[in-house]
């Protein structure tokens, strides 16, 4: 995967000023976009249209520190929780959301 550089701000000699950003291959693109629509449409019921994980908490944040409350986070690395998920039970899953046979075959392929 390449990986490319973007000017954020201030200072062009500065390189804390820069931020990388991946080029996928074309290939890659276009894998996404066959796979998008057999593994959205059968979740676009259930998923809300402001689907974030931060639009929640900080709401709750600015609220609260309106209200002179206390506030507080705890933050937990999720990096490597895909790699301790039962890969049968995933597939179950999905396939009973309506995700497609051939889809299907695909992700258990995935290495």
């Amino acid at each position: 995967m390449k990986h490319q550089v973007y000017f954020k701000k201030d200072e062009v000699t500065n390189k804390n000023n820069y931020r990388p950003v991946s080029v996928l291959p074309a290939i890659s693109k276009l894998f996404e976009k066959v796979m998008f629509d057999p593994l959205y449409a059968p979740f676009a019921p259930t998923l809300s249209s402001n689907m974030s994980a931060l639009i929640k908490p900080t709401d709750d944040w600015r609220s609260a520190l309106d209200k002179k409350k206390e506030t507080g986070l705890v933050a937990i690395n999720m990096s490597k929780a895909f790699d301790c998920i039962c890969h049968n039970l995933l597939l179950e899953k999905v396939e009973a959301y309506g995700v497609q046979e051939p889809a299907l075959q695909i992700i258990s392929a995935w290495p």
